[in-house]
């Protein structure tokens, strides 16, 4: 095992990690394509960042949005999507609840599904994808994002031979439900999303002030985007502490 922290690489809009301390609770969501979740050290390194930082930190394990891409690239003919992306939840949920044992008043774990029985999904998911219909600059954001995603999978040999302009259409639907249950967090005070990687460019802009009408939860989140690096290794430090 490697031991590992966070890096913060950018924060937007602009703050110091300091002053974010204990100001509220923050969320991740975890992607079921993402491989920082299918490493364990990063998981813990992420795990103690967001303890020593923030109050309490909810998990979002978006296995049910997965199956937006598993439309795109799983060939069989008989697949069950939304079984499939339950078992793949499954086993990242069994990971995390391993990991914060003795935590669980910090950390709460819920997955996708669950926000579409709150009646703010219905409202806000109506709200973005008629900003999307409306607003151009919105619109093509997320067109470009989708039609970048598509075309990695496609020089990657992982299409699963739907059309190209099909697979951008869901990718596109799989960023509006993504927005969409962003926003239902956001409306219950969790605005501080903090994601391993670089943030969807339509989100920070939303941040910076890009889009006014856009829905005005949106606009008051912190997108927090980190990495992790090893730690320097320490003399006669032969017990590591994973705990968190």
């Amino acid at each position: 095992m490697v031991e590992r922290k966070i890096k913060v690489l950018n924060i937007t809009p602009n703050h110091e990690i300091d002053t974010l301390k204990n100001k509220g609770n923050c969320y991740i969501a975890v992607s079921i394509n993402n491989d920082f979740y299918q490493n364990k050290d990063k998981i813990i390194a992420l795990l103690k960042f967001i303890k020593n930082n923030f109050s309490k930190c909810t998990i979002l394990v978006a296995d049910y949005l997965y199956r937006h891409n598993l439309e795109i690239i799983k060939s069989d003919a008989n697949k069950n999507l939304v079984t499939d992306t339950q078992k793949l939840g499954n086993d990242i949920i069994d990971v995390l609840e391993s990991l914060i044992q003795g935590n669980s008043n910090f950390f709460k774990i819920t997955r996708w599904k669950d926000f579409f029985e709150y009646n703010e999904y219905e409202v806000y998911n109506k709200q973005i994808i008629e900003f999307y219909n409306s607003n151009k600059d919105f619109e093509s954001s997320i067109l470009t994002t989708a039609k970048i995603f598509i075309k990695r999978l496609e020089n990657n040999n992982k299409l699963s031979g739907i059309e190209f302009k099909t697979a951008v259409r869901n990718s596109i639907e799989f960023i509006l439900e993504e927005i969409s249950v962003f926003c239902v967090l956001a409306n219950k005070g969790l605005n501080i999303d903090i994601y391993p990687g670089t943030y969807l460019p339509v989100l920070k802009d939303i941040s910076l002030g890009k889009y006014p009408k856009a829905p005005i939860v949106l606009q008051n989140r912190i997108c927090i985007e980190i990495k992790t690096v090893r730690k320097k290794p320490v003399a006669n430090n032969g017990n590591r502490c994973t705990s968190l």
